[in-house]
């Protein structure tokens, strides 16, 4: 799996093998009180309803019950209703009590952080939900679960390094984009984690498919996205800046009003019993940041790049986006591939952005002759800038207000049979420069990875 054991990721593989995320004492007693009524009487229903109010159980029994070798199924187990008819009564009653309670396994910020990451994702599980039923979804609890699914990370990184998510919560609290304070305190984007998590736990199919950004053009794993990404917001309050941003995502894909939107959500989430928080302070004008460059991650990522035979094209990009992001530390890289036949550009590997989904739906058209299609038909590596008034005007106005930053690289990447797609990155804010240097190590990605596709 390619981006789940990119460079800092085996530690969590490690603990992924040896722990369990904890359970909430409540969930575990009602249960404890199903089966004390008698396993006879233990309707899969019921029991789904109650497994699902606690993510972490949740997770717990569609992994086992993935993992488990069926006689007559071909299909994942999706649902927790399904996973209880797979399983059967004997089996979850057990396997739940013999989880950690949160309580019991943690103290202070981190049982009340992993309590927080525990409500999140299921405000984003009823809303994924209710908007895929809303939608015409066949299978909407396979959405919930997805959704839950995308918690998996920050629920984990709660619970096994916590020290790390209160380091992510101060950061973000300084204005730090979410995606680079996960990066610095954890090593690696939280949904990146979820995505390890899903694979080693066999999790349904829709789980992994919502935790890889380029998946963001597919209508269910999109929801999913944008249910995550509201209920994240939705811990400042309904009037947050995120929060707003997130509704007018969420109700342009569901073509409804925003107003009619929020009033859905709203009732939707307290008919779950789940509060929003109130409103809290206001964050300040983020202030501009650069990531510290890493000269051993870029020296480490190009000798991987030129290190390696025969390479598939994923495997060789994300080498490169690791040598840009953690190397170089531009804080926004993406790969976007060529399709259509070669007539469009579209994202399809991503560093920084993972909590953008609406940016991560990025497709370009190639016919204009503007200076993507220009670059993707001639070659070359550039640093474009708003003061280079001739060349700025050739960037598509789409472009230029989906990346909202005056300067950034480019480069067409070709491997064996020409052109293959075009490298991006910036530095996420406006104030922040991108140097003569910058463009030479740029550069020098590009000639490595078109070298390693080359081969």
């Amino acid at each position: 799996m390619v981006e789940a054991m990119h460079r800092g990721m085996e530690r969590w593989a490690q603990r992924a093998d040896a722990a369990r995320l904890p359970v909430g004492r409540v969930v575990r007693e009602a249960l404890r009180a199903m089966e004390a009524g008698g396993l006879a009487d233990a309707d899969p229903d019921e029991i789904a309803e109650v497994v699902e109010r606690d993510p972490a159980l949740t997770l717990h029994l569609l992994s086992s019950a993935n993992s488990v070798e069926h006689l007559h199924l071909d299909n994942e187990v999706g649902t927790i209703r399904h996973a209880a008819l797979m399983l059967g009564t004997a089996r979850i009653f057990p396997m739940a009590r013999a989880l950690p309670v949160d309580e019991e396994a943690l103290t202070g910020e981190a049982l009340a952080g992993y309590r927080r990451a525990a409500a999140r994702a299921r405000r984003a599980g009823v809303l994924a939900r209710d908007w895929a039923g809303w939608r015409g979804d066949q299978l909407p609890d396979e959405v919930y679960a997805a959704a839950l699914a995308a918690f998996a990370g920050e629920l984990a990184a709660w619970a096994w390094e916590p020290e790390g998510m209160v380091q992510v919560e101060a950061m973000m609290a300084d204005g730090i984009a979410s995606e680079d304070a996960e990066y610095l305190a954890l090593g690696c984007a939280l949904v990146r984690l979820s995505s390890l998590l899903a694979y080693l736990w066999s999790l349904p199919p829709l789980a992994l498919q919502a935790l890889e950004p380029a998946n963001a053009l597919q209508p269910r794993p999109y929801g999913v996205m944008l249910a995550v990404e509201l209920a994240r917001a939705l811990e400042r309050g309904w009037g947050s800046r995120a929060a707003r941003q997130a509704l007018a995502e969420a109700a342009a894909w569901i073509e409804l009003p925003v107003a009619e939107l929020e009033a859905r959500a709203q009732e939707t989430l307290a008919e779950a019993g789940l509060a929003v928080p109130e409103a809290a302070e206001p964050r300040g004008p983020a202030v501009p940041y650069l990531l510290a460059p890493r000269p051993d991650l870029f020296r480490q990522a190009l000798a991987a790049l030129g290190e390696a035979g025969a390479t598939p094209l994923d495997a060789a990009v994300e080498l490169a986006l690791d040598a840009l992001h953690d190397g170089l530390g531009l804080n926004r890289v993406v790969f976007a591939r060529l399709v259509r036949h070669g007539e469009a550009l579209r994202a399809h590997r991503f560093r920084g952005t993972e909590h953008s989904p609406a940016f991560n739906r990025f497709e370009l058209p190639l016919w204009g002759g503007h200076l993507f299609s220009r670059l993707v038909e001639e070659g070359g590596c550039l640093r474009v800038c708003k003061e280079d008034a001739e060349r700025w005007s050739e960037v598509p106005e789409a472009v230029r207000e989906l990346v909202q930053v005056p300067v950034f690289l480019a480069a067409a990447v070709r491997g064996r049979g020409g052109t293959v797609g075009l490298l991006y990155a910036d530095r996420r804010f406006p104030e922040a420069p991108i140097r003569d240097v910058d463009l030479e190590r740029f550069a020098e990605v590009v000639t490595a990875l078109e070298a390693a596709l080359a081969r």
